[in-house]
C-alpha cells in the first residue's frame, strides 16, 4: 500500500530529525 509506505517514511524522517536535534542539542552542551 503506497499510502502505508508513505506513513512509514514520514515516520522514519520523523524519528531521524528527532534523533539528530537531540544529537545537536547534546553536542552544544
Amino acid at each position: 500500500d503506497l499510502r502505508k509506505q508513505l506513513e512509514t517514511h514520514v515516520l522514519t524522517i520523523e524519528t531521524l530529525h528527532s534523533e539528530a536535534r537531540a544529537a545537536a542539542a547534546h553536542h552544544e552542551t
